[in-house]
């Protein structure tokens, strides 16, 4: 298998993988998107599948059969695409026509494809397999692919400059990761000519996959929340041991034996020992990341009240309780600064009892203040984005809470 083939393998199995857990994850309000998106990368995957089983032919004649599928799925891949496009941005109905249009065309390329009218033999090309030999219908072809990919991307580029928030992130990453994909799709054309470039950027699919799959954990693209914290969490711990393990077996063996002359079982033992100790620092490391960079949103509330609980029950003091609920805060919500403040000993004001590391906070806060004002009359919650450093500036109570701000 060349590394043609073996990239054709990977992007199917990418392709073919995301399309099932998009299916899988979607809600039902965002299905039809959703949807539209697997047949969009089943589509991708169909053309990676039979690229892959295309270059490992010995022969032309036995290579041709399965180029005639693998070009059927290229065809269609851009049909699907602007599918997908018009579904994600809720303008399918309005963009029927131009759909009904491409599919036309897609059916007669299809059929002249059939006909064997696109290309009439395969022949061995720079020992990079066997291509194909263009007609004067293929070149017409060829501009109507570009067509095809050029103005899905344009309509992505127009709703990117009109829209905000979240939304404005979905787009720009679909934007991103189609023009990856164009990009390594089109390296294939040249060979088609005659012109040495060897296609290796076709691998850029996964590339593609791997942009669209970061913008769902980090910007819920489709509405898609993917629980898989501790997945995540386990699989970089796994594989952070793993390599610790046969790293340390490795060298010890090789030190023991220049020493002993033979081999032993210390150095097995010696790195058990380690990973034990390692393991659970390493782990909440790899959570705090995790949680910091993708599931903010997510919390495991019985979790963190079971710690909460088991460590005030060991605490006497109101202090050290303080500190106990803005650790397991800071843990769960990664907030920009947080503190608490307990009524003073004298009923004076208030006395910082605990704050967490970020904070530069007062440490004494008078009785008439906005924050005690402000919870005298609402009952509901209070998030101050940027706390002042004197306690007198107006505070920002109306807009949605932010988990960046000082509860």
């Amino acid at each position: 298998m060349n590394a043609l083939g073996l990239g054709g393998l990977l992007n199917f199995i990418a392709c073919s993988g995301l399309a099932l857990l998009v299916l899988k994850k979607s809600s039902p309000k965002q299905y039809k998107t959703a949807l539209a998106y697997a047949i969009f990368n089943f589509a991708v995957g169909f053309f990676n599948l039979f690229y892959f089983i295309w270059q490992t032919a010995k022969d032309a004649q036995s290579a041709l059969p399965w180029f005639h599928l693998l070009f059927l799925g290229v065809i269609w891949i851009n049909q699907a695409y602007l599918y997908f496009i018009f579904t994600f941005l809720e303008n399918s109905k309005q963009k029927k026509p131009i759909l009904l249009i491409c599919g036309a065309i897609n059916v007669i390329f299809s059929l002249l494809t059939i006909a064997e009218l696109m290309y009439p033999y395969l022949e061995p090309r720079f020992g990079l397999g066997f291509w194909p030999k263009p007609t004067w219908c293929f070149a017409i072809y060829l501009l109507f692919w570009h067509f095809e990919c050029l103005y899905g991307f344009v309509e992505l580029v127009k709703n990117l400059r009109c829209t905000q928030g979240s939304r404005h992130e979905q787009i720009k990453y679909l934007t991103i990761a189609f023009g990856i994909g164009y990009f390594g799709g089109a390296t294939n054309w040249p060979l088609w000519f005659g012109i040495y470039f060897p296609p290796y950027f076709n691998g850029l699919i996964a590339v593609y996959d791997a942009v669209i799959a970061y913008a769902i954990l980090r910007h819920k693209l489709m509405n898609i929340n993917l629980i898989i914290r501790k997945t995540i969490i386990y699989s970089v711990v796994t594989g952070s041991l793993t390599i610790i393990y046969l790293a340390i077996v490795t060298l010890f063996t090789h030190v023991f034996e220049g020493l002993t002359g033979y081999q032993t079982l210390f150095s097995s033992a010696i790195a058990a020992g380690l990973i034990t100790v390692c393991f659970q620092p390493l782990r909440k490391r790899v959570q705090t990341f995790v949680d910091s960079k993708f599931f903010r949103q997510y919390v495991d509330r019985e979790e963190k009240l079971y710690e909460l609980s088991r460590e005030v029950i060991t605490h006497t003091t109101p202090e050290a309780m303080a500190q106990s609920l803005v650790r397991v805060l800071d843990d769960t919500f990664h907030p920009k600064s947080a503190g608490l403040y307990l009524r003073a000993r004298d009923g004076m004001g208030f006395v910082l009892a605990s704050r967490d590391a970020n904070g530069n906070l007062p440490q004494l806060m008078a009785e008439n203040n906005p924050l005690t004002n402000y919870f005298s009359d609402h009952p509901q919650p209070f998030v101050q984005q940027d706390l002042p450093s004197e306690m007198g500036e107006s505070l920002d109570t109306r807009g949605p809470p932010r988990k960046d701000g000082v509860a």
